[in-house]
Protein backbone atom coordinates (compact mmCIF):
# COMPACT_ATOMS: atom_id res chain seq x y z
CA UNK A 1 0.00 0.00 0.00
CA UNK A 2 1.29 3.46 -0.95
CA UNK A 3 0.69 6.26 1.55
CA UNK A 4 1.71 9.88 0.96
CA UNK A 5 1.76 12.60 3.60
CA UNK A 6 -0.02 15.89 3.05
CA UNK A 7 1.01 18.63 5.48
CA UNK A 8 -1.81 21.16 5.70
CA UNK A 9 -0.42 24.70 6.03
CA UNK A 10 -1.55 28.30 5.82
CA UNK A 11 0.20 31.58 6.45
CA UNK A 12 -2.68 33.80 7.56
CA UNK A 13 -3.37 32.32 10.99
CA UNK A 14 -5.50 34.76 12.98
CA UNK A 15 -4.20 34.07 16.50
CA UNK A 16 -0.53 33.88 15.54
CA UNK A 17 0.06 35.30 12.04
CA UNK A 18 2.75 33.61 9.94
CA UNK A 19 3.33 31.04 12.67
CA UNK A 20 4.55 28.42 10.18
CA UNK A 21 7.51 30.76 9.48
CA UNK A 22 8.33 31.21 13.18
CA UNK A 23 11.89 30.27 14.10
CA UNK A 24 12.39 27.19 16.25
CA UNK A 25 16.10 26.84 17.02
CA UNK A 26 17.27 27.86 13.57
CA UNK A 27 14.52 26.43 11.36
CA UNK A 28 10.97 27.48 10.61
CA UNK A 29 8.11 25.60 12.23
CA UNK A 30 7.10 24.24 8.83
CA UNK A 31 10.65 22.94 8.29
CA UNK A 32 10.55 21.28 11.70
CA UNK A 33 7.29 19.52 10.88
CA UNK A 34 8.60 18.41 7.48
CA UNK A 35 11.83 16.98 8.89
CA UNK A 36 9.90 14.98 11.48
CA UNK A 37 7.31 13.73 8.99
CA UNK A 38 10.08 12.58 6.65
CA UNK A 39 11.25 10.19 9.39
CA UNK A 40 8.08 8.13 8.95
CA UNK A 41 8.91 4.83 7.32
CA UNK A 42 5.34 4.23 6.16
CA UNK A 43 5.08 7.12 3.68
CA UNK A 44 6.49 7.37 0.18
CA UNK A 45 6.23 11.14 -0.42
CA UNK A 46 5.51 14.40 1.41
CA UNK A 47 3.51 17.37 0.13
CA UNK A 48 2.79 20.72 1.72
CA UNK A 49 -0.79 21.66 0.90
CA UNK A 50 -0.51 25.45 0.94
CA UNK A 51 -3.17 27.79 -0.39
CA UNK A 52 -1.27 31.08 -0.50
CA UNK A 53 -0.37 33.27 -3.45
CA UNK A 54 2.94 33.14 -5.30
CA UNK A 55 4.58 35.60 -2.90
CA UNK A 56 3.53 33.51 0.10
CA UNK A 57 4.76 30.35 -1.58
CA UNK A 58 8.18 31.96 -1.97
CA UNK A 59 8.10 33.01 1.70
CA UNK A 60 7.60 29.45 2.88
CA UNK A 61 9.87 27.98 0.19
CA UNK A 62 7.20 25.74 -1.33
CA UNK A 63 6.67 25.09 -5.02
CA UNK A 64 3.20 25.96 -6.33
CA UNK A 65 1.65 22.63 -7.28
CA UNK A 66 -1.96 23.73 -7.07
CA UNK A 67 -3.63 27.12 -7.24
CA UNK A 68 -7.03 28.72 -7.59
CA UNK A 69 -8.82 26.83 -4.81
CA UNK A 70 -11.08 28.44 -2.23
CA UNK A 71 -8.94 28.62 0.93
CA UNK A 72 -11.83 27.39 3.07
CA UNK A 73 -12.31 24.31 0.86
CA UNK A 74 -9.43 22.35 2.34
CA UNK A 75 -10.97 19.06 1.26
CA UNK A 76 -10.67 19.97 -2.43
CA UNK A 77 -7.11 21.18 -1.98
CA UNK A 78 -5.99 18.03 -0.18
CA UNK A 79 -7.73 15.76 -2.69
CA UNK A 80 -5.97 17.45 -5.61
CA UNK A 81 -2.61 17.32 -3.87
CA UNK A 82 -3.12 13.64 -3.12
CA UNK A 83 -3.86 12.90 -6.77
CA UNK A 84 -1.08 15.06 -8.20
CA UNK A 85 0.76 13.45 -11.16
CA UNK A 86 4.06 13.76 -9.29
CA UNK A 87 3.39 10.44 -7.60
CA UNK A 88 0.25 9.06 -9.23
CA UNK A 89 -2.72 8.15 -7.09
CA UNK A 90 -1.72 6.64 -3.73
CA UNK A 91 -3.81 4.17 -1.76
CA UNK A 92 -4.07 6.53 1.22
CA UNK A 93 -2.84 9.79 2.70
CA UNK A 94 -1.50 10.74 6.10
CA UNK A 95 -2.89 14.17 6.96
CA UNK A 96 -0.75 16.34 9.25
CA UNK A 97 -1.04 20.02 10.15
CA UNK A 98 1.90 22.42 10.03
CA UNK A 99 1.40 23.68 13.59
CA UNK A 100 2.54 20.43 15.25
CA UNK A 101 6.37 20.66 15.48
CA UNK A 102 6.50 17.93 18.17
CA UNK A 103 4.86 15.44 15.77
CA UNK A 104 6.03 11.88 16.54
CA UNK A 105 6.89 9.84 13.41
CA UNK A 106 6.87 6.57 15.35
CA UNK A 107 3.27 6.97 16.45
CA UNK A 108 2.32 7.99 12.91
CA UNK A 109 3.92 4.79 11.62
CA UNK A 110 1.95 2.84 14.24
CA UNK A 111 -1.23 4.46 12.91
CA UNK A 112 -0.40 3.55 9.32
CA UNK A 113 0.34 -0.05 10.33
CA UNK A 114 -2.96 -0.29 12.20
CA UNK A 115 -4.92 1.10 9.26
CA UNK A 116 -3.27 -1.05 6.62
CA UNK A 117 -3.35 -4.29 8.61
CA UNK A 118 -7.04 -3.85 9.49
CA UNK A 119 -7.96 -2.50 6.03
CA UNK A 120 -9.39 0.70 7.50
CA UNK A 121 -10.71 3.64 5.51
CA UNK A 122 -10.05 6.17 8.26
CA UNK A 123 -7.89 6.09 11.38
CA UNK A 124 -6.59 8.72 13.75
CA UNK A 125 -4.57 9.30 16.88
CA UNK A 126 -6.72 10.13 19.91
CA UNK A 127 -5.45 13.52 21.08
CA UNK A 128 -6.61 15.73 23.91
CA UNK A 129 -9.25 18.19 22.70
CA UNK A 130 -10.43 20.03 25.84
CA UNK A 131 -13.88 20.92 24.52
CA UNK A 132 -14.69 17.29 23.67
CA UNK A 133 -15.44 15.05 26.61
CA UNK A 134 -14.64 11.37 26.46
CA UNK A 135 -13.76 8.39 28.60
CA UNK A 136 -10.66 7.17 26.79
CA UNK A 137 -7.12 8.28 27.49
CA UNK A 138 -5.63 10.83 25.12
CA UNK A 139 -2.28 11.66 23.57
CA UNK A 140 -0.99 15.25 23.89
CA UNK A 141 -2.67 17.69 21.54
CA UNK A 142 -0.06 18.22 18.83
CA UNK A 143 0.56 14.58 17.94
CA UNK A 144 -2.43 14.83 15.61
CA UNK A 145 -2.51 12.93 12.33
CA UNK A 146 -5.12 11.07 10.30
CA UNK A 147 -4.94 8.15 7.90
CA UNK A 148 -7.49 8.48 5.07
CA UNK A 149 -7.89 5.93 2.30
CA UNK A 150 -8.28 7.36 -1.20
CA UNK A 151 -11.65 5.63 -1.41
CA UNK A 152 -12.91 7.61 1.59
CA UNK A 153 -11.19 10.84 0.52
CA UNK A 154 -12.65 10.68 -2.98
CA UNK A 155 -16.12 9.96 -1.61
CA UNK A 156 -15.90 12.97 0.70
CA UNK A 157 -14.56 15.16 -2.12
CA UNK A 158 -17.46 14.23 -4.39
CA UNK A 159 -20.30 14.05 -1.87
CA UNK A 160 -19.66 16.42 1.05
CA UNK A 161 -21.59 19.65 0.59
CA UNK A 162 -21.51 21.42 3.97
CA UNK A 163 -18.93 24.18 4.34
CA UNK A 164 -17.67 22.76 7.65
CA UNK A 165 -17.17 19.33 6.08
CA UNK A 166 -15.08 20.79 3.28
CA UNK A 167 -13.07 23.01 5.63
CA UNK A 168 -12.27 20.29 8.18
CA UNK A 169 -11.89 17.42 5.67
CA UNK A 170 -12.89 14.37 7.72
CA UNK A 171 -16.20 15.07 9.60
CA UNK A 172 -18.24 13.80 6.63
CA UNK A 173 -16.31 10.52 6.72
CA UNK A 174 -16.87 10.17 10.47
CA UNK A 175 -20.60 10.81 10.18
CA UNK A 176 -21.05 8.24 7.42
CA UNK A 177 -19.85 5.51 9.75
CA UNK A 178 -21.83 2.76 8.02
CA UNK A 179 -19.85 3.22 4.80
CA UNK A 180 -16.33 3.20 6.19
CA UNK A 181 -14.19 1.07 8.47
CA UNK A 182 -12.67 3.31 11.15
CA UNK A 183 -10.17 2.95 13.97
CA UNK A 184 -7.92 4.91 16.29
CA UNK A 185 -4.87 4.66 18.54
CA UNK A 186 -5.38 5.44 22.22
CA UNK A 187 -2.50 5.52 24.72
CA UNK A 188 -2.40 3.18 27.71
CA UNK A 189 -1.60 6.19 29.90
CA UNK A 190 -3.46 9.50 29.99
CA UNK A 191 -1.74 12.62 28.66
CA UNK A 192 -4.83 14.84 28.75
CA UNK A 193 -3.93 18.43 29.53
CA UNK A 194 -0.78 18.49 27.42
CA UNK A 195 -0.85 21.15 24.68
CA UNK A 196 1.94 20.75 22.11
CA UNK A 197 0.36 22.29 19.00
CA UNK A 198 1.09 25.96 18.30
CA UNK A 199 -1.82 28.38 18.29
CA UNK A 200 -0.49 31.21 20.45
CA UNK A 201 2.78 32.93 21.29
CA UNK A 202 2.84 31.02 24.58
CA UNK A 203 2.56 27.71 22.69
CA UNK A 204 5.44 28.78 20.45
CA UNK A 205 7.53 29.73 23.50
CA UNK A 206 6.88 26.29 24.99
CA UNK A 207 7.92 24.44 21.81
CA UNK A 208 11.05 26.56 21.52
CA UNK A 209 11.95 25.66 25.11
CA UNK A 210 11.51 21.95 24.37
CA UNK A 211 13.69 22.12 21.26
CA UNK A 212 16.35 24.05 23.16
CA UNK A 213 16.45 21.48 25.96
CA UNK A 214 16.46 18.50 23.58
CA UNK A 215 18.91 20.03 21.10
CA UNK A 216 20.89 17.40 19.25
CA UNK A 217 18.51 14.58 20.20
CA UNK A 218 16.33 12.79 17.67
CA UNK A 219 13.56 13.01 20.22
CA UNK A 220 10.14 11.40 20.41
CA UNK A 221 7.07 11.83 22.61
CA UNK A 222 8.54 9.97 25.57
CA UNK A 223 11.63 12.18 25.52
CA UNK A 224 9.38 15.23 25.85
CA UNK A 225 7.41 13.51 28.64
CA UNK A 226 10.68 12.79 30.48
CA UNK A 227 11.73 16.42 30.05
CA UNK A 228 8.43 17.71 31.44
CA UNK A 229 8.54 15.26 34.32
CA UNK A 230 12.00 16.54 35.28
CA UNK A 231 11.19 20.18 34.51
CA UNK A 232 7.48 20.76 35.28
CA UNK A 233 8.04 24.52 35.22
CA UNK A 234 7.98 24.24 31.41
CA UNK A 235 4.29 23.38 31.63
CA UNK A 236 3.57 26.83 33.02
CA UNK A 237 4.76 28.53 29.81
CA UNK A 238 1.49 27.88 28.00
CA UNK A 239 -0.70 26.83 30.90
CA UNK A 240 -0.73 23.06 30.45
CA UNK A 241 -2.74 21.24 33.09
CA UNK A 242 -1.09 17.79 32.97
CA UNK A 243 1.14 16.98 35.89
CA UNK A 244 3.98 14.43 35.95
CA UNK A 245 4.30 11.29 38.04
CA UNK A 246 5.54 12.85 41.25
CA UNK A 247 2.44 15.07 41.38
CA UNK A 248 -0.20 12.59 40.21
CA UNK A 249 1.05 9.16 41.17
CA UNK A 250 0.59 7.99 37.57
CA UNK A 251 3.20 6.44 35.34
CA UNK A 252 4.28 8.81 32.60
CA UNK A 253 5.64 6.72 29.78
CA UNK A 254 3.96 4.98 26.87
CA UNK A 255 5.28 2.72 24.14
Amino acid sequence: MTTVCVIQARINSTRLPRKILADICGKTMLERVKERVKQCTGISDVFVSFSGNSFEHRLVGEQILMSGFDESDVLTRIYHYATHPRHGTPDAILRVTADCPLFDPDWADNLIRLATSADLHYAYIEVDVPQIEGQSFRFPEGLDCEFISMEALEAAFKEATELADREHVTPWISRNWERFQKGSITPSLDYSGLKWSVDTQADLDFVRAVYKELSGIDFRMNDVIDLLTSNPELLVINGQTWRPEWMTGKATRDH
